[in-house]
């Protein structure tokens, strides 16, 4: 669903039932969102709106724009845990870094990623320490 603040006019997102994950591009033109079945990344253009699919994505986990919205960056599951990024321009896929082995910090809606102001990849890694200690008390 799309809810206009200012006219207070809500109305649904044609094609967009099996869609998870919705993000506004900064310039508020576009949307993507993520299917699942098959997994994919997919765009929705909001002046001729079409959706397109702009990658397949084998295992995408979290999905969302670089502030200049020049690209979409996506993480993929275990095994492979990688950060990918889409560049808009060309529709271009490229592998940012590899997350494997780091171990992730998970909440209430799973993993999250960020992008922050220059456009640098972000995301939350537990250095937990997982060690017990037995304490003695003297009296």
């Amino acid at each position: 669903r799309i809810v206009d603040l200012v006219s207070n006019n809500e109305s649904s997102l044609e094609g967009a039932d099996a869609i998870v994950q919705p993000k506004w591009s900064p310039d508020g033109r576009h949307i993507t969102g993520v299917a699942l079945s098959p997994p994919r990344i997919l765009l929705f253009d909001n002046e001729s709106r079409a959706w397109e699919e702009l990658a397949a994505a084998p295992g995408v986990r979290y999905q969302g724009w670089s502030p200049d919205g020049q690209y979409v960056y996506y993480v993929t599951s275990e095994p492979a845990s990688e950060m990918y990024r889409i560049r808009m321009a060309d529709r271009s896929v490229e592998r940012v870094f590899s997350l494997r082995n780091q171990r992730w910090v998970y909440g209430i809606g799973g993993l999250w990623i960020g992008i922050d102001a220059e456009g640098s990849p972000l995301f939350l890694r537990d250095t937990s320490v997982y060690h017990i200690y037995a304490l003695e008390l003297e009296t």
